[in-house]
């Protein structure tokens, strides 16, 4: 019967921690997005948020030579870069990274830079087709 019990108790929590993993990456709010063609390096028009949190992600595709992307956000103003996220694999899926984030002030303007990569050290490799997108 214990045996049952701990079965039971077992299942619940895989059911949940299942239930915690796939609902973050469909919970990202998106609030812009660019998606480019072919290139290694790509950056979006400028988007004015409201203030807050704002988080990054990428995308690419497998075909092309990029094997690794990662997006940064990018101040207009001053062209700091806010936040980058790390490497991601070009398998077709969009990443979102919610431990790297930054505060946006409202009416600022921001703008995403896309990089393709060899590796997830060397930049400069191109992808048939990458976004990028500031969500939270």
């Amino acid at each position: 019967m214990s045996s049952r019990i701990f079965k039971t108790g077992s299942v619940a929590v895989t059911a949940a921690l299942l239930a915690v993993v796939s609902a973050q990456p469909s919970s990202a709010a998106t609030l812009y997005s660019a998606v480019w063609g072919v290139g290694s390096y790509h950056t979006s028009a400028d988007y004015v948020p409201s203030a807050g949190t704002l988080k990054v992600g990428t995308y690419c595709n497998t075909s092309g030579v990029a094997n690794y992307s990662y997006s940064a956000i990018v101040k207009t103003s001053s062209g700091m870069v806010n936040v980058t996220m790390p490497s991601y694999p070009c398998d077709s899926v969009w990443h979102n990274s919610s431990k790297y984030s930054t505060t946006a002030s409202g009416g600022t303007a921001y703008y995403l830079r896309w990089y393709g990569q060899y590796d997830s050290n060397t930049d400069g490799a191109s992808a048939a087709s990458a976004g990028a997108r500031m969500w939270r």
